[in-house]
């Protein structure tokens, strides 16, 4: 089919491939929807530069892939040592490493195509990053296809296209559907263009089918026009069809051949068709959609001895791609090869950190564990567990580390048992069952309470020192971690060191004390001997604890750091965990449209209780000084999730909020009773920030507040009267809402009025409501009228000419140039564009490009 519509990418593309070609690297991120023309494209490029070095790969998304699968693709194209690392089962650092050394092994640049990502596995993802941040001093253009309407798991691919489209040498080339008159143009007089477009939507791989098809026949369906092309072909060629559709990757005619039992001859008759693409390389469907079309159609008898010939076949090749070979033994119902592929491909799916994939090849293993033994089923029990709980998914890893235990105790080892135990504990506090969750990590102590010095014992002892921590944190829990610590350094137990690093950190900030260097010691002890999930707990609680205690840009690092590391580890629990922080640091920052849009885009989200209750604060806040009713129904879904928990600084925090919103009412009598429970509960030690905020929030209901040692400045100085200075401690943090509220306190009409702009700017609306009645009342006349109409009527609160300046800087111009446009002062531009920003929750002119396009059709910005 002719190539329409498509000379600017094609003339974009030369582009590129000129700058990979002068040693500046490009990654060219191609997307569209299924069918647009994505590989018609970049083959349409590969023909016009035959002196290009060409590697090609594509992911897989009709079994589970062996992960890096593109990689590996390319990979036995270009041999070598590269190869070998594929073939050995290398570091998977050591294997990226030696693949962009091979990028600039050739006389001419070499050209990367990895098809499909929309199908790729964690590990692949991770290369991709790789790929992105040192592809620019190479002589290399990679380009990547992806669906851009294909759902990916958890959103992993949304967030990796975000990650990469921030480096320097990333591009972005979307491929639209073709316009009505190419379309026209493609049907010429044989067919109906406008119905043709109707049907087709201008996606030219439709467009292509229907007009492939007998003449006047036009297929609701893309099955039905596969159905009515390989209707057409000889049995052999429709044994080859349907081989390839059972094989799912390209595969060779010889293959093919194998697995169909004909002769290869026929594939030339299916390439003419239409209904194979490729050569003597490899032959392919020329869309998913068609191949899984044959494949459903397939009668099932026959299906299962084709997956049982390419089982056959797929075993005597090398090297042994275990996640295919046990993808087609299930099929092929041969039990012990689909346990044993399953079980060294989900080993080998968890070593290179590629959990989604080990989940599905542990679950596959496990389907056929009928005949293995205790101690086999136990490990594969063991390691879905771990997996699950790495993708967030702890209520399906606490079953998994249930059964593992329940085989455990059968084989009678104590070791085993309360390694079981611990990680089952973990799994209960994660789904905030904090009593269940004490009462099984003491057991996990209690199993090997007599047994010689060990990493369980070492681990068992963290543990009890980590929960001792949350539920009492003073001298005691820190008595107990460090004895923890103790244990685990005269045992080399790194990974014991780390975590319980990351408890005296956690403890210190709770004590009132700096625990900083903690932390980054338990990161970089983490770091030094690979122990990935507890660099990620140390990234994540470091930063939780930064910004909880108000050093937000000191720890930025933390936060863009800890999220890149997460995600190249694919741990995903602790990227929701940050996420979760960042929203707390955006709610500080007065943000609230973009902390309501972060937290509710990672709800969408299977996640665990606990990460569930971190996120479920920041929304709450942020809608209730928004004016959204919803807040109330957030808080009380996390004060349940708390109360289960049994951990009080979550409390602390959930009671200051309904205090604010008593607050916000002005009506003290409205405080709800279980403020006043959880600040009336003797402790011995609480956070002072969690403790100083509530007590604060109650000082300004005009309660009669106890006194309290050790609180941070700005609450002390409010508290003892010194509201001038609270404000300017929170004007100088970046926290305008805080210091709003601390001007409100004041009474001092002046920095009322102050505090009314600061609210008015946020989009605090009950809060600006509240100052203009508390001036209102004390007899001031001359308060600022609240928003107009059109304004409020926006959902980010941005008035009509502050709608007119956001075009225009999306339009990239200056404030002068703006300020010629619409005759109004550089100044008052100035403050139109901090109006915008401010509102939009947005700190720069990049950011705001990003979220423009929303904001103008009047949705929060994502």
């Amino acid at each position: 089919m002719e190539l329409l519509e498509r000379g600017h990418f094609l003339r974009t593309l030369d582009e590129y491939a000129a700058d990979a070609a002068a040693g500046s690297g490009r990654l060219v991120l191609l997307s569209g929807e299924a069918g647009v023309g994505k590989t018609s494209l970049v083959e349409a490029f590969r023909d016009a530069h035959p002196g290009l070095r060409w590697w090609w790969g594509a992911c897989d998304g009709s079994f589970t892939p062996r992960p890096l699968g593109p990689l590996y693709e390319m990979a036995l194209d270009v041999g070598g040592r590269l190869v070998e690392l594929c073939t050995n089962d290398r570091d998977r650092r050591e294997l990226f490493a030696a693949f962009l050394d091979e990028l600039g092994g050739g006389t001419a640049p070499t050209v990367v195509v990895v098809e499909d990502l929309h199908w790729a596995d964690d590990a692949t993802l991770d290369w991709l990053r790789y790929l992105s941040r040192r592809i620019a001093r190479r002589r290399a253009l990679v380009i990547v296809s992806y669906r851009d309407d294909e759902p990916a798991a958890d959103g992993s691919l949304h967030g990796v296209i975000g990650q990469v489209a921030a480096h320097s040498a990333t591009r972005r080339m979307a491929l639209p559907p073709l316009s009505v008159e190419a379309v026209r143009r493609l049907a010429g007089g044989s067919t109906d263009g406008d119905e043709l477009y109707r049907l087709t939507g201008g996606v030219p791989f439709y467009v292509a089918e229907v007009l492939s098809a007998a003449p006047g026949e036009v297929p609701r369906t893309i099955a039905d026009i596969v159905t009515a092309r390989t209707a057409t072909l000889s049995p052999g060629s429709r044994r080859l069809l349907e081989a390839a559709a059972v094989l799912c990757c390209p595969a060779n005619g010889q293959l093919l051949a194998t697995v169909a039992e004909v002769d290869a001859g026929s594939l030339e008759e299916c390439v003419e068709s239409g209904a194979l693409v490729g050569g003597t390389p490899a032959y392919r469907f020329r869309h998913e959609l068609a191949r899984m079309a044959v494949e459903r159609a397939i009668p099932a008898h026959r299906r299962v001895r084709l997956h049982a010939n390419a089982l056959s076949a797929l075993q005597a090749s090398a090297p042994l791609d275990h996640a295919r070979l046990a993808y087609h033994a299930e099929a092929a119902g041969a039990a012990e090869p689909a346990f044993q592929h399953a079980s060294i491909a989900a080993g080998e799916a968890f070593g290179l950190r590629s959990n989604r994939e080990a989940v599905t090849q542990y679950r596959r293993a496990l389907r056929f564990a009928d005949r293995a033994g205790a101690e086999e089923r136990a490990a594969l029990h063991e390691g879905l567990a771990t997996a699950l709980a790495h993708l967030d998914h702890w209520q399906e890893s606490a079953a998994e580390r249930e059964r593992a235990l329940a085989l455990r105790r059968q084989l009678g080892d104590p070791v085993a048992i309360s390694e079981n135990l611990r990680r089952w504990s973990v799994c209960l506090w994660r789904l905030c069952r904090g009593e269940e969750s004490r009462q099984v990590a003491e057991e996990a102590l209690a199993v090997i309470a007599d047994l010689p010095p060990s990493p369980q014992r070492a681990w068992a002892h963290a543990i009890q020192a980590a929960i001792t921590a949350n539920l009492r944190p003073g001298a005691q829990a820190f008595a107990m971690a460090e004895e923890a610590l103790r244990q685990a350094d005269a045992l080399g137990c790194h990974d014991v060191s780390a975590y319980t690093l990351n408890t005296i950190g956690r403890l210190r900030f709770t004590m009132g004390q700096d625990g900083s260097a903690d932390f980054r010691r338990s990161i970089e002890v983490a770091l030094e001997h690979r122990w990935e999930e507890q660099a990620a707990l140390g990234y994540a609680n470091l930063y939780h604890a930064a910004v909880a205690h108000m050093r937000l840009s000191e720890f930025d690092w933390c936060f863009s750091e800890g999220m890149a590391y997460c995600n190249n580890n694919d741990l995903r629990t602790y990227t929701v965990w940050l996420r979760g922080s960042r929203a707390n640091a955006l709610l500080r920052m007065g943000r609230l449209a973009q902390t309501a849009s972060l937290v509710e885009d990672v709800l969408r989200e299977t996640i665990s209780p606990v990460n569930r209750l971190h996120l479920l604060i920041p929304l709450a806040i942020a809608r209730g000084r928004q004016g959204d009713p919803r807040a109330a129904e957030l808080i009380d879904e996390a004060w349940h999730l708390a109360v289960d928990l049994d951990e009080r600084c979550w409390l602390l925090q959930l009671s200051a909020r309904l205090a604010e919103a008593a607050w916000l009412r002005c009506d003290p009598d409205t405080l709800d009773d279980r403020v006043l429970a959880v600040y009336a509960r003797p402790v011995d030690v609480d956070d002072p920030w969690l403790l100083g905020e509530l007590t604060t929030w109650l000082g300004r209901l005009g309660m009669l507040v106890r006194p309290v040692a050790g609180l941070p400045e700005p609450y002390r100085r409010e508290l003892a009267g010194d509201h001038a200075a609270a404000a300017r401690w929170w004007q100088q943090a970046g926290c305008p809402f805080e210091e709003a509220a601390a001007l409100t306190r004041s009474g001092q009409p002046d920095a009322m009025r102050r505090g009314l702009e600061l609210f008015t700017s946020i989009g605090a609306a009950p809060a600006v409501a509240l100052v203009r009645g508390l001036l209102r009342r004390a007899g001031h006349r001359a308060v600022p009228r609240g928003p107009r109409p059109a304004t409020r009527a926006h959902p980010n609160g941005l008035t009509t000419r502050e709608t007119d300046v956001l075009a225009l800087l999306r339009d990239g111009l200056s404030n002068a140039a703006i300020s010629r446009r619409l005759f109004i002062s550089e100044r008052t531009v100035h403050h139109h564009v901090s109006a915008v920003l401010g509102k939009l929750g947005v700190s720069s002119r990049a950011e705001l490009a990003r979220a423009g396009d929303a904001a103008a059709n009047g949705r929060r910005p994502k």
